[in-house]
């Protein structure tokens, strides 16, 4: 079994910021959806909407079927949506968004599966400060505590989306754009 942070690469693929009332990004909505605590909005979610930032490169199109900027809030074209509906069903909300792009629909998506003890604290590497509070540095997972899990969260890092082997696989054959496999995540037995 292997594991991936969920990230995109910012580097060849534009990335979504949410847009603030004032027309800017603001930081707050990454905040706010990391303390919901895999909470569902359920009827109270309010479409929210998103800016397009170019890429590392310079590029500026939709080009890209996933962004996580604003992780633990995925944002995944409708493609996405449609190859990945059944994890993305069982693991968290399906949103709508609102964006510029008139050829392409985008979802958002907002992860309600939390793993509870699921962190060697041996074997990772954390910053402990003086009010108890662990910030993890390098993420060490128990491999028997996520078997079998697709798309998960843990509640030790509230802003990070994890995924298994089956999801890369998957979305490596239908060809998905933007996604960034290369954060592999250790596991332990």
């Amino acid at each position: 079994m292997k594991v991936y942070r969920l990230h995109a690469d910012m580097e060849r693929f534009s990335i979504f910021l949410w847009k603030d009332k004032g027309g800017g990004y603001d930081k707050n909505f990454i905040i706010q959806m990391s303390h919901r605590d895999g909470r569902p909005f359920g009827s109270s979610y309010i479409p929210q909407e998103f800016i397009l930032e170019r890429s590392d490169t310079g590029k500026l199109n939709y080009k890209m079927d996933v962004s996580t900027f604003t992780s633990p809030f995925i944002i995944f074209s409708e493609k996405a949506v449609d190859i990945l509906k059944e994890t993305l069903e069982k693991t968290g909300e399906i949103l709508p968004i609102i964006t510029q792009s008139t050829r392409k629909t985008f979802f958002g998506f907002h992860p309600t599966l939390r793993m509870k003890n699921c962190v060697n604290w041996e074997e990772s590497t954390y910053t402990e400060y003086p009010n108890g509070e662990k910030q993890l540095r390098k993420i060490v997972l128990f491999e028997k505590a996520i078997s079998q899990k697709k798309l998960f969260m843990i509640e030790e890092s509230p802003s990070t989306v994890f995924v298994n082997d089956d999801f890369k696989k998957l979305v490596e054959k239908e060809d998905l754009k933007g996604f960034d496999f290369s954060r592999k995540i250790e596991l332990s037995k």
